[in-house]
């Protein structure tokens, strides 16, 4: 028995399903070229915008890099931020700088000479203040010595009666009290360092007499000599060395009196 197909025409066989679908698409072609348009439109929109973001960009970057102190700032670094920490101004000196710690800080109190009546004011005038260092304790600094021409810092070996020798480094000394300290606490020999006068005398502890009692520079140096303690000979285990601390051309004034 013949039936009816969905997809052809009840007479005439033909696709109207097709033909209905190719004549929509006909019809909104029109419309798919105007949508292809307005994305276009779009894509060169975006692009625009990227570019005009670009621009903003060159043009601060430019504002910037007119400024003088552009180029005169300054960034700085360490090798381990938590011994050192620094920060650079504006025209600050390029380069790489070492720091050696020479002592830790302690703490410090300034006192003024007082008033008799703690009500009364200060009044008009000028206040000054000094720093200390004038007190007898006072260290010497090595650059202070020899009249003023400082101390050569380096190595030299002292060797006690026992036959017991220590190499002393002054590298990072800063003071007569940094050297002595560097002495008396070396553990290979015992020996004690102290000062008389304008002099650093060295005391053999030991007692001994099996080796000569007695201090050389190392490196080619020239420390101990300037110390005043090399090649001088030792009279019943003291070694006195030469004077180190008097006035000389390189002798600052303000160095003067303490």
């Amino acid at each position: 028995m013949p039936g009816i197909s969905t997809t052809t025409g009840l007479v005439s066989g033909i696709n109207t399903k097709d033909v209905i679908d190719q004549l929509m698409a006909l019809e909104a072609a029109p419309k798919d070229a105007l949508q292809k348009r307005v994305d276009s439109v779009n894509q060169q929109k975006l692009a625009f915008a990227d570019l005009s973001a670009s621009l903003v960009s060159i043009k601060l970057f430019g504002t910037t890099i007119k400024k003088a102190q552009t180029f005169g700032a300054a960034k700085t670094s360490t090798s381990d931020e938590n011994v050192l920490t620094a920060t650079a101004s504006n025209g600050a000196a390029i380069g790489s700088y070492q720091f050696q710690v020479a002592r830790l800080v302690t703490t410090q109190q300034a006192v003024s000479q007082g008033f008799s009546d703690i009500s009364t004011r200060v009044g008009a005038g000028t206040l000054t203040i000094e720093q200390g260092g004038g007190e007898i304790t006072a260290p010497t600094a090595l650059s202070q010595l020899n009249g003023g021409q400082g101390i050569q810092r380096g190595l030299f070996r002292i060797t006690d009666g026992s036959g017991h020798s220590s190499v002393i480094d002054i590298s990072n000394a800063i003071n007569v009290d940094d050297v002595l300290k560097k002495i008396n606490t070396s553990l290979d020999i015992n020996v004690k360092a102290t000062v008389s006068g304008d002099q650093i005398k060295l005391t053999d502890n030991t007692g001994l007499t099996t080796a000569a009692f007695s201090v050389t520079d190392l490196s080619d140096g020239h420390a101990a000599a300037d110390l005043g303690l090399a090649g001088v000979a030792a009279a019943a285990g003291v070694i006195t060395g030469g004077d180190i601390n008097y006035l000389g051309r390189s002798t600052n004034l303000n160095s003067l009196n303490d």
